[in-house]
């Protein structure tokens, strides 16, 4: 009795007892009900989006015009029932031509074209360590070749990933250029992952050494594990040499040749090998913006996530090293999943309308350097804040969506919307509280089994389109 009345009397908004200490206590009604309006959502249909959309069959049109049927009016599906929906991909007024480039490559190498597409997926926290990339690069290897996970940094920040374990030794440094930037660095040429490395040279001797080593992950994906070549790109004021070894065996050894700009050495050997070590001789600072591993024709998919980041960093590089590794590496797609970490800090709907304008200025920026490539904007995933006894979804969160939305069908961009996809308001608890559990306990991130989970749903989303563009697509 006397805790409820303290539970009554006690101030709804709290006591502030400093700037961040703020001491609450739940009133009766959190205790014993829950308004409809903030329980945790269903999404038990959510969940039946996770199923393997390759193994449908699609063998013509009849099936294709009797699957999209069964998509998007489950009424109409067969007495087997493909009752399964996807959330759909959504286009600007351009329609959907604004992934036709895309789509192009990929018809060209189910057609067995020997040919390479990349795609650029760029995002924040929610797909640091490989997650969702990992995946989607695993189901679209395993359709249309190519092996190994493209871009990776010399030195890896997070401590893990669900690809590859990255070691060094030697004098290795990371400059980022998103988040808190090192002063020191006196240009704004990061490159295409957004950040470099650099082997540090001793002075005082004639070279220094640095080395680096890949190796696959347990439990990593089959198509990640057989790498056979290799693209460097750095810079570097004086030659130096590199050997790389696969298990103690020699695979290469050759010189690397002074660049004052960008340089992409490219490098190959007989047998696929899922451990790569490179040893650097370096008789200045050796910068590297990307190692890109691979195999064979096919395509590839490049996780690089920048942890805070609202993905408005690109208007601030400068042009050209970014645009010649998105050259090289043949980028005919570029994914960028942003606004989460935008809604903790929103105060008014003007900081939201800025973001969307900025945003789509980083379409632009990117459409310039690879002006016939696809985009494919992803908004932000629900996030939750406590309130009282539960967790609800973040202030903002929705604004920051339709933001995203707007930002991406201004500017010639397909849109999916991630925060509907996985049950909209209040669907963040019950992707924590599955089991097994799809989320983290932050009600922010998605555990590694929900990162599949949602590139799944994703995926199948992606793969609708495309056997939409081939029914479509003049013969």
């Amino acid at each position: 009795m006397l805790l409820g009345i303290v539970s009554i009397l006690f101030p709804k908004e709290g006591i502030r007892l400093s700037e961040g200490l703020i001491l609450e206590f739940p009133k009766p009604q959190d205790i014993f009900s829950l308004d409809d309006q903030e329980a945790m959502a269903d999404i038990s249909e959510v969940l039946e989006q996770d199923f393997d959309f390759d193994a449908l069959g699609i063998d013509d049109d009849d099936d294709l015009d009797e699957l999209v049927d069964a998509f998007f009016d489950p009424e109409a599906a067969d007495e087997q029932g493909l009752r399964q929906k996807v959330q759909p991909i959504e286009f600007p007024d351009a329609g959907r031509a604004v992934l036709a480039r895309f789509f192009d490559r990929l018809d060209a190498l189910a057609k067995g074209q020997s040919i390479r597409t990349h795609i650029a997926h760029y995002g924040d926290s929610q797909i640091e360590g490989d997650r969702i990339s990992s995946f989607l690069r695993h189901r679209l290897q395993s359709k249309y070749g190519g092996r190994g996970p493209a871009l990776l940094p010399a030195v890896q920040p997070y401590n893990y990933t669900h690809t590859f374990r990255q070691t060094y030794t030697g004098n290795w440094m990371r400059f980022p250029g998103f988040g808190r930037k090192d002063s020191t660095i006196e240009h704004s040429n990061y490159g295409a992952l957004a950040a470099f490395s650099r082997l540090k040279a001793d002075t005082t001797r004639s070279l220094s050494q640095g080395s680096l080593k890949f190796e696959a992950v347990p439990g990593a994906y089959s198509t990640a594990r057989s790498l056979s070549e290799m693209r460097l790109f750095y810079k570097s004021k004086r030659t130096g040499a590199l050997t790389i070894t696969a298990a103690d065996e020699l695979l290469q050894e050759v010189e690397l040749e002074a660049a004052k700009s960008l340089k992409v050495k490219k490098l190959a050997w007989n047998e696929g090998v899922s451990e790569l070590s490179l040893l650097f001789q370096v008789a200045t600072d050796l910068d590297i913006l990307g190692i890109s591993l691979e195999s064979g024709p096919g395509i590839y998919v490049s996780n690089i996530a920048m942890r805070g980041g609202s993905g408005t960093v690109f208007t601030g590089f400068e042009r050209s090293a970014l645009e010649k590794m998105h050259q090289a590496m043949q980028t005919d797609l570029f994914i960028l999943q942003y606004g989460g970490n935008v809604v903790p800090y929103v105060r008014d709907q003007s900081q939201i309308n800025a973001y969307r304008r900025s945003l789509g200025r980083q379409i632009q920026r990117l459409r310039s350097m690879r002006p016939n490539a696809s985009f494919l904007v992803i908004g932000p995933a629900d996030a939750s804040v406590k309130s009282g006894n539960r967790y609800v979804t973040m202030p903002w969160l929705e604004e920051v969506r339709d933001a995203v939305r707007q930002a991406a069908l201004e500017n010639d961009a397909a849109f999916w919307d991630m925060y509907t996809a996985m049950g909209g308001r209040n669907s963040m608890p019950s992707w924590v509280a599955s089991s097994p559990t799809l989320a983290s306990t932050d009600y922010v991130h998605f555990s590694a089994r929900g990162a599949q989970v949602i590139a799944n749903i994703f995926y199948n989303a992606l793969s609708l389109e495309y056997e939409r563009y081939k029914k479509q697509k003049p013969s």
